[in-house]
């Protein structure tokens, strides 16, 4: 694989770890409060986003810098890619909760009009 596919696939996984991370702790049975598994989804996705871009994002898109015969493509994919991260890391995770919480409510509401 080149370069640029390893970082096209790094950039799709950016996305959807934080998805699959959320979507599966929301789908666990325990804790049985949602609140507590919606708190805990967003910091486990938020955590791992963080540490998916310290140790493959930056290095998969420094590879494709260097690949593209960019100058100093490590000024691209430092540290500022990780504190965005820890800033607005938690948006997406909070998002897909809504959204499943939302989901998981139509469909239970939708599952006694038709019983």
């Amino acid at each position: 694989m080149t370069a640029e596919q390893i970082f096209q696939l790094v950039s799709l996984g950016s996305f959807l770890l934080p998805i699959i991370i959320t979507v599966t702790i929301l789908a666990l049975p325990r804790p049985r409060n949602s609140v507590i598994r919606c708190v805990c989804a967003v910091v486990l996705a938020w955590s791992a986003s963080v540490f998916y871009t310290a140790l493959a994002y930056n290095p998969a898109g420094i590879a494709f810098g260097h690949q593209q015969g960019q100058h100093f493509p490590e000024a691209s994919y430092d540290n500022n890619t990780i504190s965005v991260m820890l800033l607005a890391g938690w948006f997406i995770p909070a998002v897909t909760s809504v959204a499943f919480f939302l989901a998981h409510h139509f469909w239970l509401s939708r599952r006694s009009v038709d019983a």
